[in-house]
């Protein structure tokens, strides 16, 4: 049987925001999760994050930090 890709991945928190000092640099200021239901428990993870907003001086690795 093969699977189908029915359900669009969901974020668990809708909304976040951060606070930071200016000047400083920080390895990581947040982690973001999305969660896709149709894999199975362990194969479902997002594999990848991205800003869509252009000209904005952050990026999401893979892991959503």
């Amino acid at each position: 049987m093969e699977d189908v890709n029915e359900f669009s991945p969901t974020w668990p928190q809708r909304y976040m925001s951060a606070d930071v000092v200016e000047g400083r640099v920080y390895d990581q200021i947040s982690h973001v999760e999305a969660v896709d239901h149709d894999g199975a428990d362990g194969v479902s993870r997002i594999c990848r994050y991205k800003i869509i907003t252009p000209d904005v001086p952050f990026e999401v690795d893979a892991d959503g930090q």
